[in-house]
C-alpha cells in the first residue's frame, strides 16, 4: 500500500507502548540517517543526537558530555584535520600489530 499515513494518526492508531517507542525510535533513526546536519554522538550508551546549521569538521558537545568531531564522529580533534587523524589511527593499529606479531614470534634473550 503506498498511503502515507502523518505522526499524529499513526500514534493513535498503536496501543501498545513497546510498540510506540519502537516506532519512535525507528523514525528518529531515519530521519537522523537522512540529514546531513545531524549526527548521533558516538559516546557509548548515549542516545543523543547533534545538530548543526553549517556542515563543518570541528568539534561539537553532546548533553551527555562527550565532545566530538561532527564530520568523522571521533575524539574531538582539534586543530587536527580528520584525514591526519584517520592515518594516525591506522600507523597505531599497524604497529599495534607489528609489536603483537614480535610478542608472538620471538623470545627473550636468555642471557639478557
Amino acid at each position: 500500500c503506498g498511503i502515507q499515513v502523518d505522526e499524529l494518526t499513526v500514534t493513535r492508531l498503536i496501543k501498545d507502548p513497546k510498540v510506540l517507542k519502537r516506532y519512535e525510535y525507528l523514525t528518529a533513526k531515519a530521519f537522523v540517517a537522512g540529514n546531513k546536519h545531524v549526527r548521533w554522538c558516538p559516546a557509548p550508551g548515549c542516545e543523543n543526537a547533534v545538530r548543526l546549521s553549517v556542515v563543518e569538521a570541528r568539534p561539537v558537545h553532546c548533553n551527555c558530555g562527550n565532545w566530538f568531531c561532527f564530520s568523522c564522529n571521533q575524539e574531538a580533534h582539534d586543530p587536527v584535520w580528520c584525514e591526519m587523524l584517520k592515518l594516525w589511527l591506522k600507523k597505531c593499529e599497524d604497529d599495534s600489530e607489528t609489536s603483537n606479531w614480535i610478542a608472538v614470534n620471538t623470545k627473550e634473550c636468555p642471557k639478557c
